[in-house]
């Protein structure tokens, strides 16, 4: 994960599968778990009309650990916040690429 403001960065390993002709990746996180009790993710992507962009669609699936201190509401609001901030920085990320690539 992108670093936060003044948090550390942090990581984790997935098996990953990715179907380049049906555009979509899935992954299941495995080490640490923890917070989780499992923690699977699909991404779906597909190309706009003309080019002008591409719409990726994530889904996580996960429970939360029995011991976490975290209620499965919690962890969902928690999520969906910090989601975004991580999508937006893989944009960024790609896109900062594809400058130096279409340069």
């Amino acid at each position: 994960m992108f670093p936060e403001e003044d948090k550390p960065a942090k990581s984790w390993v997935s098996k990953r599968w990715i179907d380049p002709v049906a555009k979509s990746a899935r992954a299941e996180r495995i080490d640490p778990l923890y917070p989780f009790a499992y923690m699977k993710i699909q991404w779906t992507y597909e190309r706009l009309p003309q080019d002008i962009g591409t719409v990726m669609t994530w889904i996580q699936q996960f429970k939360v650990a029995p011991k976490c201190p975290w209620s499965q509401a919690e962890m969902e609001s928690y999520l969906n916040c910090n989601t975004r901030i991580q999508m937006k920085a893989v944009k960024q990320a790609i896109e900062k690429m594809a400058e130096r690539v279409c340069v």
